[in-house]
C-alpha cells in the first residue's frame, strides 16, 4: 500500500528542506571563499602600493639628502676659504706691525746715538 499524501508530502518537504540546507551550506562555504580571495588580492595589492609609495618618498629623500650635503659641502669650502683669507690678512697684518716695530726700534735707536 502507498504511504498516504500527507506522508508524501511530508518527505517532499523534508527533502526540499535538505537540499536548501545543503544549497546554503555550499553558498556560505563559496561566499566566505571568495570574500577570502577577494581580501587577500586587496591585502596584496595595498602591500603594493605602500612599497611603491615608500620607494617614490626614500627617492625623493635620497634627492633631498644629497641636494642638502652638496649646499653644506659648498658652505664648508666657502668657510674654509674665508677662513684661508682671514689668516692670510692676520699674517700680512702681522708682518706690518713685525716691520713698524723693527723700524720705530731702529728710529729710536738712531735718535738715541
Amino acid at each position: 500500500m502507498a504511504p498516504p499524501p500527507e506522508t508524501r508530502q511530508a518527505s517532499r518537504i523534508e527533502l526540499v528542506e535538505e537540499a536548501v540546507a545543503a544549497l546554503q551550506s555550499s553558498l556560505s562555504r563559496e561566499v566566505t571563499e571568495a570574500v577570502n580571495r577577494a581580501a587577500a588580492d586587496m591585502q596584496q595589492t595595498l602591500v603594493a602600493q605602500i612599497a611603491t609609495s615608500l620607494d617614490q618618498v626614500t627617492q625623493r629623500l635620497h634627492v633631498r639628502m644629497d641636494t642638502v650635503r652638496d649646499a653644506n659641502e659648498t658652505l664648508i669650502q666657502d668657510v674654509r676659504r674665508r677662513q684661508e683669507e682671514f689668516q692670510s690678512e692676520i699674517r700680512s697684518a702681522l708682518t706690518s706691525l713685525k716691520t713698524v716695530d723693527t723700524t720705530s726700534k731702529e728710529n729710536h735707536g738712531e735718535g738715541a746715538n
